[in-house]
């Protein structure tokens, strides 16, 4: 689900790993709404992920 949005981009969570370690995938999209002209034809692409993060540790 999505954690945070701007104009621009979003930062989503797409779930949780199944093999252990539990791990969160992130993701940031690109928003249709975007005012970034170099960005607007890969909307709604994942632009940087996913990054695998591990719940039994601290951030």
């Amino acid at each position: 689900g999505e954690i945070y949005e701007d104009q621009e981009f979003r930062l989503d969570m797409q779930g949780e790993s199944f093999e252990k370690p539990k791990r969160r995938n992130l993701q940031v999209q690109v928003n249709y709404s975007t005012r970034i002209s170099t960005l607007e034809n890969v909307a709604p692409d994942t632009i940087a992920g996913p990054v695998l993060v591990p719940l039994d540790k601290p951030w």
